[in-house]
């Protein structure tokens, strides 16, 4: 049995609520202290975390002025924007949005933001893959992106459906 000591704040309360008290308003009580710890797991299963709110925010205006320097955000995961553990904070974006996927939970309502930055901030393909890609449309001539390049023609039919349609709205073809 666990100590009460070693229990969370919520735990705490909860248990509280159900020993101390007595009679049916102690029942009430508990059943009120229960509704409102499911409800907030209910909003942190969809992605709702009001005690995080800031920080994603902060993320988000460092992702912004990335995204507006450099056309994406396929960042390495060591990458500083003013300081900012930007990469840091993408890769774990990512690693949270895969996981709910894998969870089957719906994705979090605030990665829409991120998407709205970058459609392919979390591609189902590497982000080497997608910074490879950025770097051949800004550096096309570059002797590593044509190597990159042709290894995508020898590769095209391994290669994910949108990472075909990326390439080919670029004027890259299997033919080309």
């Amino acid at each position: 049995m666990t100590a009460p000591e070693t229990l969370k704040p919520g735990q705490q309360e909860l248990l509280a609520a159900l020993f101390t008290t007595t009679g049916e308003s102690g029942m009430h009580r508990a059943q009120h202290v229960l509704h409102e710890q499911l409800l907030r797991l209910a909003s942190h299963r969809l992605g709702h975390r009001p005690d995080q709110k800031p920080g994603f925010e902060a993320g988000l205006e460092h992702a912004r002025t990335w995204a507006n320097q450099h056309g994406h955000l396929a960042i390495h995961r060591d990458t500083l924007q003013d300081g900012f553990p930007l990469g840091w904070r993408l890769a774990g974006q990512r690693q949270s949005a895969r996981s709910r996927e894998r969870r089957g939970l719906p994705p979090s309502p605030h990665l829409a933001e991120l998407a709205a930055i970058d459609p392919w901030w979390n591609p189902p393909w590497n982000t080497e893959w997608q910074r490879n890609y950025h770097r051949a449309l800004t550096h096309p001539h570059l002797r590593i992106t044509q190597r990159w390049l042709a290894r995508q023609h020898r590769t095209w039919p391994l290669l994910h459906p949108d990472q075909q349609r990326l390439l080919a709205r670029n004027g890259v073809t299997p033919d080309a």
